[in-house]
């Protein structure tokens, strides 16, 4: 069943690196939590459209929290309590909701979602890193030409 919505994160770690390649860029990406003192965020997540043409829904901290709260996810107990599931089902109609593999809270992003983004300091070069499922992720080099980002290439990077 697809959900409703389509859940974009309003918050997305981006780094500015110096770099004259996508190559040059590859080789400084690091995890956005190895560098939390140097990342920037972004304020609100943008897309035209989205990939299957569903509505899109800004994943805002204050409707995180509010998830959070109606899931019953509590930082003091490792999972969540045992309703969840009922919950679950009742969310899956508008957005998609899936249970995190440590067992403590939930992923409400639609896939794929965006956790971090390294630019070059002209801003016309670009690394996606992005989670495909809740058991893929990768990276997406991108160049802006003429205005316009374009995908250049791909590579998976992990998987469960």
């Amino acid at each position: 069943m697809m959900a409703h919505f389509f859940v974009v994160r309003q918050d997305v770690p981006y780094f500015v690196k110096p770099a004259k390649t996508l190559n040059e860029l590859e080789t400084l990406v690091t995890s956005p939590w190895e560098e939390r003192e140097k990342y920037k965020v972004t304020n609100m997540a943008c897309m035209e459209k989205n990939p299957l043409g569903q509505e899109t829904l800004v994943l805002t901290k204050e409707y995180s929290t509010l998830l959070d709260a109606f899931m019953g996810v509590d930082p003091k107990y490792e999972f969540p309590f045992s309703d969840s599931n009922l919950k679950e089902d009742f969310l899956m109609v508008a957005i998609s909701v899936v249970s995190r593999h440590w067992g403590h809270g939930f992923h409400y992003e639609s896939f794929p979602a965006i956790m971090s983004v390294v630019f070059n300091e002209n801003r016309t070069l670009a690394i996606l890193n992005v989670m495909g499922s809740f058991n893929t992720g990768g990276f997406y080099s991108l160049e802006k030409r003429d205005g316009v980002w374009k995908a250049v290439a791909h590579k998976n990077t992990w998987i469960m």
